[in-house]
C-alpha cells in the first residue's frame, strides 16, 4: 500500500530557516505549514492534523520558550504525532529532550531530511496499521470473552442440571452402607450412577458411562437414565427385571436411536436383595465388578457383555453373588483407572487403582469413598483430569 504524501508542520521562530530545510519544503510532493511558536503551532494541530513537526531554531531556546516546548511534546506523544528537532551546536542545553524525539544538526542536507521525513511516514503507516490491527483484535477479545462467559454460565447450569438427576440421599438399607465417588472431568460428566429402591425388598444401583466426557457424552447420560428400567409394571402388579433385561433394554433402546459418530455406552447393573443378601451383577463392556473380602483381597466378577448401543438384540449375562458381612463391592468406571499418573505396574501388569484400593479397602464405605477423593487429588494432573471418575461402594455390615 501506497503512503500518502506527508503533512509536515514547522514551527520556527525567526525568518532565517535551516538550509536544508528550506531546500526540502520547495518539493512539491509535501504538504508543509509553518507556525512561528510552539503555542501557536499546539493551537493549530487539530486543524491541521500533521503526521510530522519539525522544531527549527536557530537559537539556544526553543520556538516560544521551554514550557511551551515542553507542552507541544505532551501532546504530540499523546497523539503519536512525529517530532524532528533541527538546532544549532549547544542549542536546547537547558531543555531536556524525550528520546522518541529525533534530533538533527542545523546543517543537515536537504536529502537526509527528506530520507528522515520518508522514514518517518513508512513506519509511521506501519504503526497505525499495526494499532488498528489491535484494536481489532481487542473488540474480538471482547467479543470472545462476552461468548466465553455465557457459556461458562451455561454449562455451570447444564452441571446443576445434571447434578439433580443424580440420587440427592443415599437409601439407607439395613445391613448395608453405600458412599460415593462423583467427579466429572469439567462441567458435566460422562458418567451416571444411581442407587434406588425397587421395592420392599430389593434395591438397584448402576453405573454408567457414555464414550468421551463433556457436554455431549453427559446429553447421552440422561438419555441412559430415562432408559435404564429396573421393572415392569401392569395392571395387575408388577415384575423385577433382572440386571441382563435391564441392560437389553437399555442396549435395544440405544441402538434403535441410530446414533451417528458411534456413540456408545457402557454400564454395570446390580440388582440386590438385601433379605438374603444375593448380588445379582451384569455388565456392558465396563468394567468387572470388584468384590474386597474382610482380608482385604480384592477379586473381579468377570462376566460377558459387550458395548451398548451398537447392536441389537444382544445379551447380558448375569451372575450371583452371596454376600457376607464385612465384604465391600466396588463398581466404578474406567476413568478410575486414567486417575493416576502409572496406571499399571510394570513388572506385574496389575493396574495401579487396584493396589489404591487395597490400601483403603479396610475404612468404612463413607470414609473409603473420602479417602479415594484424596488419593485422586493428590494426583500429578488431577486438576484437568483425563476423564470423569465415578465409583459406588458397597459394604456389607
Amino acid at each position: 500500500m501506497v503512503c500518502a504524501a506527508p503533512r509536515l508542520l514547522v514551527i520556527r521562530e525567526s525568518h532565517q530557516i535551516a538550509e536544508g530545510l528550506a531546500r526540502l519544503l520547495e518539493r512539491k510532493e509535501l504538504q508543509a505549514n509553518v507556525s512561528m511558536s510552539c503555542q501557536d503551532g499546539l493551537q493549530r494541530l487539530a486543524d491541521l492534523s500533521p503526521s510530522i513537526v519539525i522544531v527549527d531554531s536557530s537559537t539556544s531556546t526553543p520556538p516560544g520558550g521551554p514550557a511551551a516546548f515542553e507542552r507541544l511534546l505532551d501532546v504530540l506523544h499523546n497523539q503519536g504525532i512525529a517530532c524532528l528537532v533541527l538546532g544549532k551546536e549547544g542549542a536546547f542545553a537547558q531543555t531536556p529532550i524525550p528520546e522518541w524525539v529525533q534530533t538533527l544538526d542545523y546543517t543537515v542536507s536537504a536529502d537526509e531530511l527528506h530520507g528522515r521525513v520518508a522514514s518517518i511516514q513508512h513506519y509511521q503507516h506501519i504503526v497505525r496499521q499495526t494499532q488498528l490491527e489491535m484494536h481489532h483484535m481487542q473488540r474480538l477479545g471482547r467479543h470472545l470473552s462476552k461468548q466465553f462467559a455465557e457459556v461458562d454460565q451455561d454449562m455451570r447450569l447444564a452441571s446443576r442440571l445434571q447434578q439433580e438427576f443424580l440420587p440427592q440421599a443415599l437409601p439407607h438399607i439395613d445391613g448395608f452402607r453405600f458412599s460415593v465417588v462423583y467427579r466429572p472431568a469439567s462441567w458435566v460428566s460422562g458418567d451416571i450412577y444411581d442407587i434406588a429402591r425397587v421395592d420392599e425388598k430389593h434395591v438397584s444401583f448402576y453405573v454408567a458411562d457414555a464414550m468421551g466426557h463433556g457436554l455431549a457424552a453427559s446429553l447421552l447420560t440422561m438419555f441412559v437414565r430415562r432408559a435404564m428400567r429396573n421393572k415392569e409394571v401392569s395392571r395387575s402388579g408388577y415384575r423385577i427385571l433382572s440386571p441382563s433385561e435391564t441392560l437389553q433394554i437399555l442396549n435395544d433402546t440405544l441402538a434403535d436411536e441410530q446414533l451417528n459418530n458411534c456413540q456408545y455406552v457402557t454400564a454395570g447393573y446390580c440388582l440386590l436383595d438385601h433379605t438374603t443378601r444375593m448380588l445379582t451383577f451384569a455388565r456392558g463392556g465396563h468394567p468387572h465388578l470388584i468384590l474386597a473380602e474382610p482380608d482385604g483381597s480384592l477379586r473381579e466378577i468377570q462376566t460377558e457383555g459387550g458395548l451398548l448401543g451398537l447392536f441389537p438384540r444382544q445379551e447380558f449375562p448375569a451372575k450371583r453373588i452371596q454376600l457376607h458381612s464385612g465384604q465391600k463391592v466396588i463398581l466404578h468406571s474406567d476413568g478410575m483407572e486414567l486417575a493416576f499418573v502409572e496406571q499399571r505396574d510394570y513388572e506385574t501388569g496389575e493396574p495401579r487403582y487396584k493396589k489404591e484400593f487395597q490400601k483403603v479397602i479396610h475404612l468404612p464405605a463413607e470414609k473409603l469413598a473420602r479417602r479415594l477423593e484424596q488419593m485422586i487429588d493428590a494426583e500429578e494432573g488431577s486438576i484437568s483430569p483425563q476423564d470423569d471418575v465415578t465409583v459406588v461402594v458397597m459394604e456389607v455390615l
